[in-house]
């Protein structure tokens, strides 16, 4: 794909909210630009700051010997998180440490990010604040869990974490996924966070058509703009996602978020 096409997509995605005064943030969902891309590596992050996007969403576990890294378990073989760090650099995997990544976001000048932390661990909430903190990154650094876990599902943590990595440092950004848009406000009241993101799961394809169908009926019933209003007229940042055709766009943006989460911005 082309420089060109990568930032007419982009600008497609901004006019999705022409009425607003505000632009449309684009979210890289682990820094992919397209769905064949690996995710989550330097070349897919340096793509994305170089054709634009506001944000990039990345994933974080711990090794066995404590190193947090860049990286959704199960998604490579071997998998990294159940490797030691040296392991790791003696393979031919390309995982970045997490201090490794929050350097390259330094340099990525206004980009955001956000850090979905993949494993229920207090270690490595405590590690994750630290290297935020450590690089000056409270400003531009999102720490994300699910709103809940769900065991059946791929929910890997809930917003309790959140609270206590505020207590750690109560400048970290926090950012909850919302299992269900039912009651947002509640959310806020009950967490605080800084971002609140909303849609439905991709895969499979069988799950992905229910749960689709569960929060679009969902969002009638609550009347989802007007949460998400609520959220905005209280600085609090809402994005949509994941989504990759142009329909599920313009839906998303049509309930008033700011963003749209994609792996496909060249769709």
């Amino acid at each position: 794909y082309s420089g060109r096409n990568i930032k007419s997509i982009i600008s497609y995605l901004q006019s999705l909210l022409t009425n607003s005064r505000e632009s449309m943030e684009i979210w890289a969902h682990r820094g992919r630009s397209t769905p064949s891309s690996q995710g989550n590596t330097y070349l897919d992050f340096a793509r994305c700051n170089q054709h634009g996007v506001n944000g990039i969403e990345t994933d974080i576990c711990m090794t066995p010997d404590g190193k947090v890294i860049i990286c959704h378990p199960g998604t490579l073989t071997p998998d990294p998180s159940k490797m030691t760090w040296r392991g790791i650099k003696q393979s031919r995997l390309t995982v970045l440490s997490l201090n490794d990544f929050l350097v390259m976001i330094r340099s990525f000048g206004n980009v955001s990010c956000t850090l979905d932390i993949k494993m229920y661990s207090i270690d490595l909430v405590r590690e994750a604040v630290r290297a935020i903190s450590t690089y000056h990154l409270e400003d531009r650094v999102y720490l994300t869990t699910f709103q809940r876990k769900v065991p059946q599902f791929p929910m890997e943590t809930d917003a309790k974490l959140l609270l206590f990595a505020k207590k750690i440092n109560p400048k970290i950004k926090t950012h909850i996924m919302a299992v269900f848009p039912a009651n947002l406000p509640g959310l806020v009241h009950k967490y605080s966070p800084d971002a609140i993101s909303f849609g439905w799961l991709n895969d499979p394809p069988w799950l992905a058509l229910v749960s689709k169908n569960v929060f679009k009926a969902t969002a009638s019933l609550v009347n989802l703009p007007s949460q998400v209003s609520y959220l905005k007229d209280r600085g609090i940042k809402v994005w949509g996602g994941i989504v990759n055709n142009h329909t599920d766009m313009e839906y998303l943006a049509g309930l008033g978020v700011d963003g749209l989460v994609t792996d496909d911005i060249v769709a």
